[in-house]
């Protein structure tokens, strides 16, 4: 579903964002071209959540005005799957940001369900073990290293030297997914 107005879907970037309170991974798309990808990252030490998501908020339009964005693509908050309703309240925020960042930019905003998009990227595989976040998260990378030859790392648990790529990752594959959408729609 379409919630903002927008420049048209046509010939024009496509951002996509696996959005986050501390670290937001993002895709930028021209045409059939990845031509940006990586990280929006808010100061870990802050401990206001408002104020981390106003902080990607500013990185957010930041790569909006760089890219000139004409639509953004982003993954609907599923607010009853999490088991930490912080979290879920969290990201319903950022998402109501982003929707307004969307708004006074003239960017179109698509918000896919998590089942949706991995489904026509083929992370998804139908199991329940294919429900499991480490299973998701580590899948998103492979898929994206084996299509652009990356070599994102996942780690189940992270650190202060080892990082994951899965946000790139998923960032990556959400803006793939709406194109397959539109491309499928475009064949009907």
């Amino acid at each position: 579903m379409t919630y903002c107005g927008h420049k048209g879907v046509v010939m024009t970037k496509i951002m996509g964002l696996d959005l986050a309170s501390k670290r937001s991974g993002y895709s930028v798309y021209f045409d059939d071209e990845l031509i940006d990808y990586g990280l929006f990252v808010a100061d870990e030490k802050e401990v206001n959540v408002h104020v981390r998501i106003l902080d990607m908020k500013k990185q957010i339009i930041k790569k909006i005005k760089e890219h000139d964005i004409g639509y953004i693509i982003a993954e609907q908050v599923p607010v009853n799957a999490h088991s930490n309703l912080k979290v879920g309240k969290d990201l319903c925020i950022l998402q109501g940001v982003l929707l307004s960042v969307c708004d006074d930019y003239d960017v179109g905003l698509e918000l896919l369900s998590p089942s949706q998009w991995r489904s026509v990227v083929g992370s998804y595989n139908g199991t329940r073990a294919g429900m499991k976040r480490d299973y998701q998260k580590e899948k998103a990378v492979s898929i994206v290293n084996d299509m652009y030859g990356f070599d994102f790392k996942y780690y189940k648990t992270e650190s202060k030297a080892r990082k994951s790529d899965d946000d790139k990752a998923e960032a990556i594959l959400l803006a793939l997914a709406y194109k397959k959408i539109l491309k499928e729609n475009k064949n009907e």
